[in-house]
């Protein structure tokens, strides 16, 4: 199973929420024209994820995971 896009899981937890991509555009102060291409292009900045997260309740973490030689 692969993993989700940011654009994927932002859609998932704004769903769970009851919360239109439209009703988030508006929250964070957008466009909902503009987030949504956003959304599509699924570009996004690490402070853009922050805001989005905090508006749907929810944190978001960033990490790098280094992998030893044995693991990669």
């Amino acid at each position: 199973m692969r993993d989700l896009t940011c654009a994927e899981n932002i859609k998932v937890l704004a769903s769970r929420r009851g919360l239109s991509l439209s009703e988030l555009a508006r929250t964070l102060g957008k466009t909902p024209q503009n987030f949504t291409q956003q959304l599509a292009r699924d570009d996004f900045r690490v402070s853009d994820l922050q805001k989005i997260a905090a508006a749907l309740g929810a944190s978001f973490q960033y990490d790098f995971i280094e992998y030893d030689e044995k693991n990669s």
